[in-house]
């Protein structure tokens, strides 16, 4: 269902204008099996492809005619459109539904089980990860800085105490929820490889709290899943993301922060090709490409 292009894989569609294992002691993650039912061991959901359940979330006719998706692409958007929608529509132990949670972190897994990206909202762990992953409209989307078809898993750490809140979050609430994501931030630079995330943005240092329960889930069905995290497909699309966000850096002013998001791009980039060559090496009778 992959192509390549002049321009790298043509799955890489842009959207019109229009859109724009915690450490012990810091809580416990849910394991959530396909049937939803709680489980042991690390938290895990994997997502099936449905009928037509997300595609009033898709206008594939407001794609541009020279950018219209072939019919097999349009199957790898609705299955990670509906993967994401899976998993935030998850219930935690307490019956409510994880996406609904109007506070929370979230951690962006890759398809290494490597954390990639941190986040927290107060707004709903939905809408925000949304934003990120079917809606485009967040800057590390637009500047090239996450791609969202590298993201594997979530996790995510809802704060139903201040989601019950009706007013506005206050200042308070809103300290206690940089220091769930710096504490987050904290434990997905020690499980890194390269001791470094993709975030764009800088995390204040904060005092690490203790998190409560997680949810953690894969986006894609097994299958799919499979397909989509062969390393010559993925060096493909992160040589095109770490060529676009050069790209961005080169025609604008940006901060620091941003270059060293370039840095870890390229450090990634350089280990999933030089784990390719040596597996490929390592087995003289594995034939080259897919």
């Amino acid at each position: 269902p992959w192509q390549f292009t002049n321009s790298g894989l043509s799955c890489a569609v842009s959207r019109p204008e229009r859109r724009q294992i915690p450490p012990n002691g810091w809580g416990q993650s849910r394991n959530v099996q396909s049937s939803g039912s709680p489980a042991t061991g690390h938290s895990r959901i994997h997502s099936v492809v449905s009928s037509n359940s997300v595609h009033n979330l898709v206008d594939f006719s407001s794609f541009p005619s020279d950018q219209m998706m072939t019919s097999a692409e349009q199957t790898e958007v609705r299955a990670l459109y509906e993967g994401v929608a899976r998993i935030l529509n998850t219930q935690c132990a307490n019956g409510m539904v994880v996406g609904n949670c109007r506070c929370g972190v979230y951690l962006f897994y890759d398809y290494d089980g490597e954390p990639i990206y941190v986040g927290k909202t107060w707004e709903s762990l939905r809408t925000r990860i949304r934003r990120h992953l079917t809606n485009q409209r967040t800057d590390a989307v637009a500047m090239h800085v996450l791609d969202p078809f590298e993201v594997a898993e979530i996790e995510m750490w809802p704060f139903w105490d201040l989601s019950d809140l009706k007013d506005k979050i206050s200042e308070k609430d809103k300290e206690l929820l940089s220091r769930a994501e710096f504490t987050v931030y904290q434990m997905a630079l020690e499980q890194s490889t390269f001791g470094a995330t993709l975030n764009e943005g800088n995390i204040p240092s904060k005092d690490v709290i203790e998190m409560p329960p997680s949810i953690r889930g894969f986006i894609l069905a097994p299958e799919l899943r499979s397909v989509r995290k062969h390393p010559d497909l993925r060096i493909a699309r992160r040589a095109q993301t770490f060529a676009e966000l050069a790209r961005v850096i080169s025609e604008r002013q940006v901060k620091v922060n941003l270059r060293t998001t370039l840095l870890v791009q390229a450090q990634r980039l350089e280990y999933l090709a030089r784990s390719r060559l040596n597996e490929v090496q390592g087995n003289s009778n594995q034939s080259d490409g897919l």
